[in-house]
C-alpha cells in the first residue's frame, strides 16, 4: 500500500491503488485463509469481491509465527495496473515488528528480514534492494508472479525456495501451478497425507465444583471433570463423539461417566458438553495421582482410549511467610513462570553469574539481549503483601545502551494489565530508551546499558505497602530492538529474590476437613435474550446471546438446546460454553428453529428456565447469473468460433453467484427459442457455487445451427437454473448467427453540427446535468457542447463514445471557459474499465482548486489542477494518449478501449460575475477504430482470413484441423497482428489447467503461422483421449480454443 501499490502498481495511477495483500486483509479480519493441513489440490479465485488465500507451513502447524500466504492477483478492478498476474506468494514472520529496513538482498535464507516479504518467482530479489522507487523493479515486476507461463514450481530445492528464514527445509511445495487466470489451480503440499479416520486424544482437563472450589479433587469430594479432546490435523472429521470414564485408582470413583462432545473437524478442539462427575474417597492421600481412563468413540466405528491424571488432596493457597527467599540454587523453577510476547522465551537458570554467597558455580535467572525484537518476561510466584512487605532482588544487566532495556512491572488483576514500578524502587531506572518502532518498549524509562557494579550484582528493593492486601504479580521484562551496534551484549541476570511479611502462592496438602456436602442451589439466570439469523453465505448460522448468571459455585457453564419443534427438549444439549454468546452453525436453510439456554454451576446444579427464542432460516436467495460464454466449433468450417449455418458448436457457460448466499447443487437445462438453433446436449451440472464465486459446467452444451440461418439473424437460448432450497431462475443467452467481428481503422471526429448526442452521454453525480448542444458560441460551425457555471453544487460529466486507443492516437479538441476562478473548474479524465474508475489526463491546466472550495460544496480536492477563470476565447488542447507510458515504459492506454470525459465542478456560490460556463467543440481522436458486427465471410474450413497476409491487423487463433484430432496429430493455424510480433507461445493444457505440452516458444514476426501437435506431452508421453485446451499468447493477446482427441 505504501510503495508502488498506492500508485496502481506501475507508479502511474494514484487514483487506482492496488488491493491490500492477503496478510493485510487477514490482519483486518476481512479474510480467513484456507490452512493447508494435508496435501491437496486447491482452486484459488482472484482477490476480488470475496477475497481468499491459502496459508501453508510445515506439517500444517499454524501455531508458529512464520508461514507463507498464497493469493491469486489479476488485473481486475483495483489491481488492473499490476505489472503481472498469477500467484503472489509472501513469506510472513509475525515476530518481526516493522517493515522498514530489514531487506534480504539474497532472499532466503535471511535471518534479518521484512515481516511480509514477497517471494519473487524469478529468484532475482530486486524488491529486497534499496534502489529508489523510480529506478527500476524495486516495486516488483511481472516475473515475480507464479504461473504456468512464468514459474509453476516452488519447493525446498527450487530458486526461489520454500525454506524458512534460517535456511531450514520446510517440506512445503506448490507445484503444477496453472495458467494465470481468475481461477487458478495448484498442488499444495506440507509433506503429510490425511488419514481416512479420526485420531482423537485428550488435550487438557480441569476440575471444578466440590466443597472448596479450589480446582483439585479432595478427600470425600465430588467434582465436575471437564475434558478437552483434539482431533489430529491430519485426521478425518469426527461426528457423534462421546466419551466414557473408568477409574484406574481405588480412591476415585466415577459417578457420571458417559458424556457427549461436539463434532471435531481436522485439528479442532472440543470440550465435554456436560462434564463428567468423579468422587474421591475419604481415605484419598495428599499428593497422590489418580489415573482415569477415557474411552472415546465416534461415528463410523471409531474408538480409542486415553488417560486423564488427577492430583488428589492438594490445594493452591496463599501461605503466610515472614521471609520468602529463592536463591535459584534448588534446581527447579519453584513456582516461577516465564514466557515471550515477541520472539523466543529464553529465560532459564544459568551459571554465567550469580550473587549467592558460597554457591559454586551458582545459578541465576538469565535472558540474552538478542537483536531480534524480543520481548520476554519472568514472573516470581504471586503474593499478597502486608503494610510492611518489601521485595528485594539482586541483578546485573548489560544491554545495548539507549535501545534495549529492562523493566519491573506489577499487575493487580491477574496479569491482564501492568503498571511500571521500576522508578518506585530504591534505585529507580537509570535512563530513557530511544523511541523506536522496532521495540515494544521504545521510548520508556528502563534499566539499560551497563549496571552500576557490573559484572557484580546490585541490590534493588521495592516497598509494597502501597498495594497491601491486594493480590500481586511482579514481572521482570526485557525488550530489545532488531539491531545491535558494537559488541553483542549479554543480557539480564536476576538472583536472590525475597519478600518479607507476605502470603505467597504455594501448593500444599489440603487443609480442610473431609468434604461432607456441597452447595445445591442452581444458578440464577434470566435465559436466552436473543437469537439472530446473521444471513451467512450458507444460510446456516444463528448467533445466540444472554446475560450472565449468578451463582456462588462458579464457574457457570451455559447449555445450548435446539429443536425444530417447541417446547425444546432438554434431555441432551447440543453444545455448552462459558461465554455469554454462542454461534450455532450447520443449520438447514428455510427451516424454523427454537433455542433454549440453561445455566449450570460447577456443582452440577442446572436451573430450569423455559425462555425460548425462535429463528426462521430464511436468507437472501442466491442470484446465479451467466458470467461468460465461450463458443468452440465442434464441427465447423471457418474456425471463427461464431455460430454459422451448418455448424455444430460447444457452448461453455460460466455461471456466477452474484449474491452473498451460497448456492448448493446447481443444475441447468438449455433450450432454444429459435427455429434455426437446435440444442443437442442440454444439461449442465455446476455443483455448489459459493457467494461471489463462478464456475464452468461439468461439460459444454452442444448446439447445431441450421443451414438456413441468415446473416446477422438473432437467436435466443434459455438457460433454466435450479439449486437446493427451491431456487429456480431462467437466464437468456443471445446469439447472432452468421456473423463476424470486423475492426475498421479510422479517425474519430465530431464537430457538434449533427444530431445530439452522436454517441456521447452525459450525467451529473451532484446537482443537475445541464450538458447539451448550444448555439451561443462555437469554434466552428454553429454548435458546441455547453454546460453553464451554476451557483449550486454541481459535478457533471460529458462522456465520449467508446474509443479504441492505438499507439499513435492523439486527442484534440477546442474549448472555451468562463468560470468562477479557483472555485469552479473543468477537468479532462479517461477510463479504461467502462467508467468504474477515472484518471486525470489534462495537460495544460491554468489554475487549481482553492483551499476553501470544498467548504462551499465544490467536488474537487483543494489544490487539484483544473481549467478555471477565463480562457480568453477558444483554445486547442492536445493529448498524445497513445504515447503515454508509465515510468517503466509500459503503455498506459494504447491497445485499450477508453471513455473520455469532460467534467465540470461548481460550488454553491458565484462571487464575481459574470460566470458563463464551458464550451467544447471539434473533438478529434486520430488512428482509432471501431469494432462492428458484420456478415460472416464464410472462410474455408481450417484457415484464417486477413486483408493482408503479410501484415495482418489483429492476432487470431484458428480452430485446429482436423477436430476431433486423430492419433496422427492436428494442425493449428494462427496469425500474429502487426503490433504483436515478438515473444509468442502456443501451449496445450488439460481440462484441469495442467500444462501438457509447449508447441511454440519463440519470437515470431507478424503474419500467418502454423504449428503441429502430435498428441503427446513435452516429454513424449502419449496423452489419453479427451478434451484439451490450446492457448496462444503474444505480447498483448491471449486466446484459447478447445480441441478433442480420439484414440
Amino acid at each position: 500500500l505504501m510503495a508502488a501499490g498506492s500508485y496502481g502498481g506501475d507508479y502511474a495511477h494514484p487514483a487506482t491503488p492496488t488491493q491490500m495483500c492477503a496478510w493485510s486483509k487477514e490482519e483486518m479480519g476481512w479474510l480467513e485463509p484456507k490452512e493447508i493441513v494435508c496435501d491437496e489440490t486447491v482452486a484459488l479465485y482472484y482477490q476480488g469481491d470475496t477475497p481468499e488465500a491459502v496459508k501453508i507451513w510445515t506439517g500444517g502447524d499454524y501455531s508458529q509465527n512464520e508461514w507463507f500466504l498464497v493469493e491469486n492477483r489479476q488485473r481486475i478492478k483495483w489491481d488492473k495496473y499490476l505489472l503481472g498476474t498469477g500467484f503472489l506468494i509472501t513469506h510472513i514472520d509475525n515476530e518481526v515488528l516493522t517493515q522498514n529496513d530489514e531487506a534480504c538482498p539474497g532472499g532466503n535464507p535471511c535471518p534479518q528480514h521484512y515481516q511480509v516479504m514477497v517471494i519473487e518467482a524469478d529468484g532475482q530479489w530486486e524488491m529486497q534492494t534499496a534502489a529508489a522507487p523510480l529506478a527500476g523493479p524495486w516495486f516488483g515486476e511481472s516475473e515475480d508472479f507464479f504461473s504456468a507461463e512464468n514459474n509453476d514450481t516452488w519447493t525446498d530445492t527450487t530458486s526461489p525456495s520454500s525454506r524458512d528464514h534460517d535456511g531450514n527445509l520446510t517440506g512445503i511445495s506448490v507445484t503444477n501451478i496453472s495458467s494465470s487466470g481468475e481461477k487458478m489451480f495448484a498442488d499444495f503440499s506440507v509433506s503429510q497425507i490425511c488419514q481416512g479416520t479420526p485420531d482423537i486424544a485428550v488435550s487438557t482437563s480441569s476440575v471444578s465444583g466440590g466443597c472448596d472450589l479450589d480446582g483439585f479433587l479432595d478427600p470425600g469430594e465430588e467434582v465436575s471433570l471437564s475434558v478437552t479432546l483434539r482431533n489430529a490435523p491430519t485426521a478425518s472429521p469426527a461426528t457423534g463423539v462421546s466419551g466414557t470414564l473408568t477409574s484406574l485408582h481405588p480412591d476415585v470413583s466415577v459417578t457420571s461417566g458417559t458424556v457427549d462432545f461436539p463434532d471435531l473437524g481436522q485439528g479442532e478442539f472440543g470440550e465435554t458438553i456436560i462434564p463428567f462427575q468423579v468422587m474421591a474417597s475419604a481415605a484419598a492421600m495428599c499428593s497422590t495421582f489418580a489415573d482415569i481412563e477415557i474411552s472415546i468413540s465416534a461415528d463410523g466405528g471409531y474408538s480409542s482410549t486415553d488417560t486423564v491424571t488427577l492430583s488428589l488432596g492438594i490445594d493452591s493457597l496463599y501461605v503466610p511467610f515472614a521471609l520468602f527467599e529463592d536463591d535459584m540454587e534448588s534446581g527447579d523453577e519453584n513456582g516461577w513462570r516465564h514466557y515471550a510476547y515477541v520472539n523466543e522465551d529464553d529465560w532459564s537458570h544459568n551459571t554465567n553469574g550469580n550473587n549467592t554467597t558460597g554457591a559454586i558455580p551458582g545459578s541465576s535467572w538469565f535472558t540474552e539481549a538478542k537483536a531480534t525484537g524480543k520481548d520476554v518476561s519472568l514472573e516470581p510466584p504471586g503474593f499478597i503483601p502486608s503494610a510492611t512487605s518489601v521485595v528485594s532482588f539482586w541483578h546485573r544487566y548489560d544491554t545495548e545502551d539507549d535501545w534495549d532495556g529492562c523493566l519491573l512491572e506489577l499487575s493487580l488483576d491477574g496479569g491482564d494489565t501492568w503498571i511500571d514500578v521500576g522508578d518506585s524502587t530504591n534505585v529507580g531506572y537509570d535512563d530513557q530508551l530511544t523511541a523506536n518502532p522496532q521495540s515494544t518498549i521504545g521510548g520508556r524509562r528502563a534499566w539499560n546499558g551497563l549496571s552500576a557494579s557490573y559484572p557484580l550484582f546490585d541490590q534493588v528493593t521495592l516497598d509494597m505497602s502501597p498495594w497491601a492486601g491486594q493480590t500481586c504479580i511482579l514481572r521482570f521484562r526485557l525488550g530489545c530492538d532488531l539491531a545491535a551496534t558494537g559488541t553483542v551484549v549479554p543480557g539480564w541476570n536476576i538472583d536472590d529474590y525475597s519478600i518479607t511479611d507476605a502470603s505467597i502462592l504455594r501448593e500444599q496438602c489440603e487443609a480442610t476437613s473431609v468434604c461432607t456436602g456441597i452447595e445445591s442451589d442452581p444458578p440464577v439466570f434470566a435465559g436466552l435474550e436473543s437469537a439472530k439469523n446473521i444471513n451467512a453465505p450458507g444460510c446456516d448460522v444463528v448467533d445466540l446471546k444472554w446475560s450472565a448468571a449468578t451463582d456462588p459455585s462458579g464457574p457457570v457453564t451455559y447449555l445450548i438446546y435446539q429443536s425444530t419443534t417447541t417446547p425444546v427438549p432438554t434431555t441432551a444439549p447440543v453444545a455448552s460454553t462459558s461465554l455469554l454468546k454462542y454461534r450455532v452453525e450447520g443449520l438447514t436453510p428455510n427451516q424454523n428453529y427454537y433455542f433454549l439456554v440453561r445455566a449450570r454451576d460447577s456443582q452440577g446444579n442446572v436451573e430450569n428456565n423455559a425462555v425460548e427464542q425462535t429463528v426462521s432460516m430464511t436468507c437472501d436467495p442466491p442470484s446465479v447469473v451467466v458470467r461468460s460464454l465461450n463458443m468452440v466449433e465442434f464441427d465447423g468450417c471457418d474456425g471463427d468460433q461464431s455460430p454459422d449455418g451448418g455448424e455444430t458448436l460447444d457452448l461453455s457457460v460460466t455461471l456466477r453467484n452474484a449474491s452473498g448466499t451460497d448456492a448448493k447443487n446447481i443444475q441447468s437445462t438449455l433450450t432454444s427459442l429459435s427455429s434455426n438453433v437446435i440444442v443437442l446436449d442440454d444439461t449442465g451440472l455446476y455443483g455448489d457455487l459459493n457467494a461471489q464465486h463462478f464456475e464452468e459446467g461439468d461439460q459444454p452444451f452442444r448446439v447445431y445451427i441450421s443451414a438456413g440461418a441468415t446473416c446477422l439473424e438473432p437467436a435466443t437460448l434459455e438457460l433454466s437454473i435450479t439449486a437446493d432450497g427451491g431456487y429456480a431462475v431462467t437466464r437468456t443467452i443471445d446469439l447472432v448467427l452468421e456473423s463476424d467481428v470486423d475492426f475498421s481503422a479510422q479517425q474519430f471526429f465530431d464537430d457538434m453540427e449533427g444530431v445530439e448526442p452522436n454517441g456521447f452521454t452525459h450525467f451529473a453525480d451532484v446537482g443537475s446535468d445541464a450538458w447539451g448542444y448550444t448555439s451561443s458560441d462555437a469554434f466552428s460551425g454553429a454548435s458546441s457542447w455547453f454546460h453553464g457555471d451554476t451557483p449550486s453544487e454541481t459535478d457533471a460529466s460529458l462522456v465520449s463514445p467508446p474509443l479504441y486507443i492505438s499507439p499513435s492516437s492523439v486527442l484534440t479538441f477546442w474549448h472555451k471557459y468562463v468560470l468562477e476562478s479557483t472555485y469552479d473548474g473543468g477537468v479532462l479524465e479517461i477510463s479504461v474499465d467502462g467508467g468504474d474508475t477515472w484518471e486525470d489526463i489534462g495537460q495544460s491546466y491554468n489554475s487549481s482548486m482553492n483551499v476553501l472550495g470544498p467548504a462551499f460544496g465544490g467536488p474537487f480536492a483543494p489544490g487539484r489542477a483544473f481549467w478555471s477563470g477565463s480562457s480568453g476565447g477558444f483554445v486547442q488542447e492536445t493529448v498524445n494518449l497513445g504515447a503515454m507510458t508509465s515510468p517503466l515504459g509500459t503503455p498506459l492506454y494504447a491497445g485499450q478501449i477508453a471513455l473520455i470525459r469532460w467534467r465540470i465542478g461548481c460550488d454553491n456560490t458565484n462571487t464575481s460575475p459574470p460566470h458563463e460556463g464551458w464550451w467544447i467543440d471539434d473533438i478529434s481522436l486520430t488512428d482509432t477504430g471501431t469494432f462492428t458486427t458484420v456478415c460472416d465471410s464464410s472462410t474455408p474450413c481450417g484457415t484464417l482470413s486477413t486483408d493482408n497476409p503479410t501484415n495482418p491487423r489483429v492476432t487470431m487463433l484458428a480452430q485446429n484441423a482436423p477436430n476431433p484430432m486423430a492419433a496422427a496429430g492436428t494442425r493449428i493455424q494462427y496469425q500474429i497482428g502487426v503490433n504483436d510480433d515478438g515473444p509468442v507461445s502456443l501451449r496445450v493444457y488439460s481440462l484441469s489447467g495442467r500444462l501438457i505440452d509447449t508447441i511454440v516458444e519463440e519470437r515470431q514476426l507478424a503474419g500467418m503461422h502454423e504449428a503441429f501437435w502430435d498428441g503427446t506431452t513435452s516429454s513424449g508421453v502419449r496423452v489419453p483421449a479427451g478434451i484439451y485446451f490450446y492457448e496462444l499468447r503474444t505480447g498483448s493477446e491471449r486466446q484459447v480454443r478447445r480441441l478433442a482427441l480420439l484414440r
